[in-house]
């Protein structure tokens, strides 16, 4: 697959180039990209010398803690229009967030494309979002992050 090349390839140029840290931690900014096969031949091509580390994602259990966990999501959803209209509200479209219709989509379809499943390309309701709900998610995304990278530190 074209896109795995592209995860693949900075992989390669960080593991050759870049050695001198032994230890690296890979952050996606969605669970949409499959990056373990990557994450284990870094590991085992590296092994003794650098590691690299694929944290689980926190955010479906935050949103289920402090949103709402009956507004599913996926992509332009309540959980990052919230993030959006607290971090840069400048830059949210206000008049063109609606509750699109959508079909279920299969998030394992390394195909996947939001075109076929929303007229919009948004997965969830983003109309429940608000800049004080973003406010409380972000606090509770940075502390989760945080602990994550303390826990891979001392491990």
């Amino acid at each position: 697959m074209q896109w795995q090349r592209l995860y693949e390839t900075p992989e390669r140029v960080v593991a050759q180039r870049l050695l001198i840290v032994p230890n690296l931690v890979i952050w996606r900014g969605c669970g949409g990209h499959d990056l373990r096969r990557a994450v284990d031949q870094f590991n085992e091509q590296y092994s003794g010398r650098a590691r690299a580390f694929l944290p689980d994602l926190p955010y479906h259990a935050i949103w289920c803690r402090i949103g709402d966990p009956t507004n599913p999501g996926g992509h332009a959803d309540a959980f990052a229009t919230s993030l959006a209209l607290h971090l840069r509200p400048e830059m949210v479209r206000r008049d063109l967030i609606s509750n699109p219709s959508q079909s279920p989509v299969d998030w394992n379809d390394p195909d996947l494309d939001f075109a076929r499943h929303s007229t919009s390309g948004v997965i969830g309701n983003p109309t429940t979002a608000s800049a004080a709900l973003g406010a409380q998610l972000w606090e509770a995304v940075v502390n989760d992050v945080a602990r994550t990278l303390y826990d891979l530190a001392q491990a």
